[in-house]
């Protein structure tokens, strides 16, 4: 429906200004052709009209699930849509499905539901500032439980499943790390940073890598000490990779300090080994 609104008016607008004007989405992708239906005569109208066929629970999950800006799995859609069970959560995502207001592509043998930016949009323009704080909640635990799952698997069999399963959830994992930024989730944020090291090595984001987690150091007045440590020890690791030796040196021996104060043994040997950082 949006591919055959934004069509109509290939006539009257260059490509270029197309793709400028829709970024106010909704508004311009209005004025069908006069003999369809009213809900057909707009992308808006026809949202409108999707949303009165299903159910109530059905709707406060669709909006929920707008905070995955790359789409989502079927764990995830769980997480954000509680209290909802998980064949609730399932029913749901179903219906969503067969109204079109969600499309399903298979990665890496797995269902991820994804939808179109235009009705992201506009299902995240239902969500009150209340709803949308809880939705973006869930989905940062929901990522944080994927960055530690990276880091614990980086050093067995299954590590390659756990990166690739970072590079699908990227564009969630940057959205929530800027919302955890600016939500007061300093933990969170320093959590998702350094447990993505071995995918910031691995996947040469040595930049980016280094951005998030000096981010987080910068907050370090905000982070638990076993926070404040594990993003000491990745920030070194990272540094050390890019090649600055003296601020890889700097940030390792840091952590053991913070390790030791917390009686972290395998904390402190990881830091030892990963930069060859004699004790201080």
């Amino acid at each position: 429906m949006a591919i055959e609104l934004a069509a109509a008016r290939t006539t009257v607008l260059a490509p270029e200004r197309l793709v400028t004007r829709l970024a106010s989405r909704l508004d311009l992708l209005t004025s069908g052709a006069c003999d369809l239906p009213a809900r057909h005569q707009s992308l808006q109208a026809t949202l409108d009209w999707s949303l009165t066929q299903l159910a109530d629970t059905t709707r406060q999950l669709f909006a929920n699930l707008s905070v995955f800006m790359s789409g989502f799995r079927i764990d995830a859609a769980e997480v954000v849509g509680l209290p909802l069970s998980s064949d609730e959560v399932l029913d749901a995502v179903t219906a969503l499905v067969d109204h079109s207001l969600l499309r399903t592509a298979t990665v890496r043998h797995e269902i991820r539901f994804v939808m179109l930016e235009t009705v992201r949009c506009y299902a995240e323009s239902l969500l009150t500032d209340g709803e949308s704080h809880v939705a973006h909640e869930r989905a940062l635990r929901y990522v944080v439980d994927v960055a530690i799952a990276v880091d614990r698997e980086a050093r067995g069999p299954r590590q390659g499943e756990w990166l690739d399963r970072a590079d699908e959830e990227l564009d969630n994992i940057r959205a929530l790390l800027r919302w955890s930024h600016d939500h007061d989730e300093a933990d969170s944020a320093a959590t998702i940073a350094a447990s993505l090291m071995p995918f910031w090595l691995r996947r040469g984001l040595l930049t980016e890598g280094q951005r998030w987690l000096d981010l987080s150091l910068k907050e370090r007045k905000r982070l638990s000490q076993a926070a404040f440590a594990i993003t000491l020890h990745a920030a070194g690791r990272v540094a050390r990779q890019r090649g600055d030796i003296t601020l890889a040196e700097q940030c390792l021996r840091e952590s053991i300090g913070v390790y030791e104060r917390l009686g972290d043994d395998v904390g402190r040997a990881r830091s030892l080994g990963g930069g060859r950082v004699r004790p201080g």
